[in-house]
């Protein structure tokens, strides 16, 4: 599953990501699985083999990208296509 949280308000999309978060740890019983990434800070070949790359250490993962869209917009087209697979 793929959400995509944008626009100006950043406490409405700040408060989403919080509930995600909660959510994902109550029902995996840990944040292991979880990778956070700036979009803005990371290469784009970084972001398409994190969301290609399996967890070794549980079935679901949480991946959380921020500002990945304003820096890397082809971003949406190879989701799109998905031109991998999402694991």
């Amino acid at each position: 599953m793929i959400y995509l949280l944008l626009g100006e308000n950043t406490y409405r999309a700040i408060a989403k990501m919080r509930e995600i978060k909660q959510s994902f740890f109550s029902k995996n019983g840990s944040l292991a699985a979880m990778n956070e990434l700036d979009g803005a800070d990371s290469a784009f070949e970084d972001i398409i083999s994190l969301l290609g790359s399996a967890s070794l250490f549980s079935p679901k993962r949480l991946i959380i990208l921020k500002n990945v869209i304003s820096a890397h917009p082809e971003l949406l087209g190879v989701i799109s296509e998905q031109k991998y697979s999402l694991r």
